[in-house]
């Protein structure tokens, strides 16, 4: 054996026995806490079959029935803690937020499309934060609303046309889909992208591919505890493709407004204001490629998460008549009062039950199941009285099961029956705190929350204005998800629903 040889396999042996040593060190951390620990690997295996956020469901519904506030899976390259506790979410969410403010995902700034508001890090996050929360006032979503009302009656009529011609079974799941992406498409581009007519517009094509990430989600979870070995082998989230398009249309979009002073009230156009404003007195400047990923941001938690939302929403409701019909006379009630019998912004306020039936579809089919945040420094965490729960190191993942606590018979009896009376104020007020999560809680809640609701609330009372839904031969009963898409809960196969005209 040649010395060369007899140096590798002396590297290689103390590497290892580094990583037993370090991982030993780790789990007798969490045993000096009293802090039962479980494997990440049969999650992992499982998710494979299922998707990740029904997994983690069943874990978290088997830490509520033993009682266990938090466990740990405990590991050399990414330690986490799951969640169980609500006040113990509370503490970490809110009381505690500057400990847990990150969400542990990878930024390159070499690749322009990852460096979201949702993945970046605190001391980035908090200026990009008080920049863009202006954007989302009802004020300025009022400005919107015209836009929405335009591709609304678009869409009536693109169902009304399928209907005369004789075909009843829809695809809901792709109407929706292609809804939302001109709406996306209009306010964040302002491009009119008519993906409604044409199917096969190139903005809807790229929309597609949107969360077609170039690395699995858990090498963004690790880029993120290590983002100087990423950087330095420089990976990227997204290709060069559609970074190249996003960047292209956006630029195009700024260029053309300026120069032409147009203005359309949307999305774009107060980025572009922000831009012009900002003169960078806090440190950071709000530059194009900051632009570009905070459209595209916008772009896919709009498109996809609102089409989801809209779809799951349908199907419950054709699923569930009675509740169709309560909704809809909840719907009409308002529109007796408005001028000329339209949807307004103000009318949507006050369909209430609407309302309700999208918390609930949202309680139900929370889009994004599973909540993740990183220590950004040692924290130390309390349960409900006050007393210490555990000490959480610096750079350890959190996981919540957002899935598991909207399907707790403790909070939401008989949780597989959709009833939208849970979210009438005297139901909501015998709830604790943290038990209803679809957007988040605290400081680092989805900034885009009230567009998200308007979007979604507007497309509802526009469509059961006019038309019925029930199941048809096709439907499925039981709704399956993909586990290809482990962060968002997306249908698998479709859905699809008869349609008819009122």
């Amino acid at each position: 054996m040649g010395i060369a040889t007899t140096l590798l396999i002396l590297s290689l042996f103390l590497i290892l026995l580094l990583v037993a040593i370090n991982y030993c060190r780790i789990l007798l951390y969490w045993r000096r806490q009293n802090v039962d620990s479980f494997s990440s690997l049969k999650i992992n295996m499982e998710s494979k079959k299922r998707h990740l956020g029904l997994v983690l469901s069943e874990f978290y519904h088997v830490m509520y029935r033993e009682k266990k506030p938090l466990m740990v899976s405990p590991s050399f390259l990414l330690t986490t803690v799951m969640i169980q506790d609500l006040d113990i979410i509370r503490d970490l969410m809110m009381t505690n937020f500057e400990y847990f403010s990150d969400r542990g995902g990878f930024v390159n700034h070499q690749d322009p499309l990852s460096y979201t508001i949702v993945a970046l890090t605190y001391n980035v996050w908090k200026p990009t934060r008080q920049k863009l929360s202006p954007t989302f006032t009802p004020a300025k979503l009022k400005t919107m609303f015209p836009t929405l009302v335009q591709i609304g009656e678009q869409f009536v009529n693109v169902i009304r046309s399928q209907l005369d011609a004789g075909v009843e079974d829809l695809n809901i799941d792709d109407l929706c889909s292609r809804f939302t992406t001109d709406v996306i498409g209009n306010i964040a581009f302002g491009i009119e992208c008519n993906s409604l007519v044409n199917p096969s517009t190139e903005f809807r094509l790229y929309g597609e591919k949107a969360t077609d990430f170039n690395i699995h989600p858990i090498f963004n979870i690790i880029g993120g505890k290590y983002p100087t070995l990423f950087r330095l082998l420089n990976l990227k989230m997204f290709n060069k493709e559609m970074t190249n398009f996003f960047t292209r249309i956006v630029r195009q979009t700024i260029e053309y407004r300026e120069a032409n002073n147009i203005r359309r009230n949307d999305f774009m156009d107060l980025l572009i204001e922000l831009k012009k404003s900002d003169d960078g007195s806090d440190g950071f400047a709000l530059s194009l490629e900051m632009i570009v990923a905070q459209v595209f941001s916008f772009f896919i938690a709009g498109y996809g998460t609102s089409s989801a939302t809209l779809s799951y929403a349908l199907y419950e409701l054709a699923k569930n008549p009675a509740e169709q019909t309560k909704v809809r006379q909840n719907i009409e009630e308002v529109l007796v009062k408005s001028k000329n019998n339209t949807i307004t912004y103000d009318g949507l306020q006050e369909m209430t039950y609407l309302q309700q039936a999208i918390q609930e579809t949202l309680r139900k089919y929370p889009i994004v199941p599973n909540l993740r945040r990183m220590c950004r420094r040692p924290c130390t965490l309390h349960d409900s009285n006050g007393r210490v729960a555990c000490e959480i190191p610096k750079d350890t993942f959190i996981g919540i099961s957002v899935y598991g606590i909207h399907h707790n018979p403790d909070y939401y009896p008989q949780p597989e029956i959709f009833r939208p009376e849970r979210f009438s104020d005297a139901e909501i007020a015998k709830r604790p705190a943290c038990s209803y999560l679809p957007f988040g809680i605290g400081p680092r809640a989805c900034m885009g929350l009230r567009f998200a609701k308007m979007q979604v609330a507007f497309c509802l009372a526009l469509l059961l204005t006019h038309f019925k839904f029930s199941f048809s031969n096709t439907t499925p009963k039981d709704l399956s998800f993909d586990p290809g898409n482990p962060v968002f809960l997306t249908v698998k196969g479709g859905i699809n629903l008869k349609v008819e005209k009122l």
